[in-house]
């Protein structure tokens, strides 16, 4: 599993105005290989996480990263873009500019603990993947005057064309989750978040998938293998407040019984996921209109429930 960040210290509040990076503050890849172009760059002893496992081929990919110093310190601040090249030492591509987005909440819809524990923060760039196979990548940080280079910590990704995440344009699958009635009123069976949010488990995806738009949300915040599920179904729940009543916004736990030894929930085995968080934005026809691995921000949120 890739991961924006398992542990480490509390991050750093992100600025009121995000970095946004421009191609032309960095140097082209010029047809080097990314230990070449890491060799043109100076240590800045930061790491990059990324925040997705899954890559599609033939297209243009969000790919979601995270910042950390050696202590696992979250950084926000910097301007920072991302090279790719297939594995094993060809050619990179790049450099492909990241915009810093805020996962900040009104406070009203900050669930407990989330400044403290989950990630405030994440990078995100649109890379072009031209096929199927193994890629590699290397972050380019602007940092105190000089480009360093943001060393991986995960392995290669993989854009697998058989992947069976159902994709921009794919009917969504028509699975039943759990709901505050069927449940007898016992949110903590269906809900890990701290208060629970009643709100994200009135509808079962069932009843309103194909008849009604819907917001469909994989997120675990007490079990969450990344620091962002808290952050994530907390913008959930504030979009879902300033939205249409007729789009529906559902979360989904992850694991079984909430606990991780039992291995995670049919609903997602039917969705073809190992990772989370994932959400989907599913228009009233059933079909999916915008996904997002791993983190997003409110505004992307916003963004995609606008073309509901």
């Amino acid at each position: 599993m890739l991961l924006i960040a398992g542990c480490g210290s509390a991050p750093s509040q992100p600025p009121e105005t995000a970095p946004t990076a421009a191609a032309a503050n960095f140097p082209d890849a010029d047809g080097r290989t990314l230990v070449e172009l890491r060799d043109s760059f100076e240590q800045g002893d930061v790491v990059l996480s990324a925040a997705m496992s899954v890559l599609e081929p033939g297209e243009t990919n969000r790919f979601g990263f995270g910042l950390f110093d050696l202590s696992r310190a979250q950084l926000n601040e910097e301007t920072a873009a991302v090279y790719i090249a297939r594995a094993g030492g060809g050619p990179a591509l790049g450099p492909f500019p990241a915009s810093a987005e805020s996962l900040a909440v009104s406070p009203q819809f900050r669930s407990a603990g989330a400044e403290a524990d989950g990630a405030q923060s994440v990078y995100a760039a649109e890379i072009p993947i031209k096929g199927g196979g193994q890629y590699e990548f290397l972050g380019a940080v602007e940092r105190g005057g000089e480009i360093v280079f943001a060393d991986p910590a995960s392995p290669p990704l993989s854009a697998d064309p058989d992947n069976e995440v159902p994709d921009i344009g794919d009917q969504a699958p028509p699975i039943s989750t759990p709901t505050y009635t069927s449940v007898g009123g016992d949110l903590e069976q269906i809900d890990t978040r701290v208060p629970a949010a009643r709100e994200l488990h009135e509808v079962d995806f069932a009843d309103v998938v194909g008849k009604r738009p819907a917001v469909l949300m994989f997120a675990t915040p007490a079990l969450c293998q990344t620091r962002v599920c808290g952050p994530v179904v907390d913008e959930m729940l504030e979009v879902s407040a300033e939205a249409s009543e007729e789009i529906a916004f559902i979360h989904q736990e992850v694991y079984i019984d909430n606990e991780l030894e039992k291995g995670i929930r049919p609903q997602l085995t039917k969705f073809g996921l190992q990772s989370e968080p994932w959400t989907f934005v599913v228009g009233a026809d059933g079909r999916i209109v915008e996904r997002f691995e791993g983190a997003f921000s409110i505004a992307e949120l916003r963004e995609a429930v606008s073309r509901l």
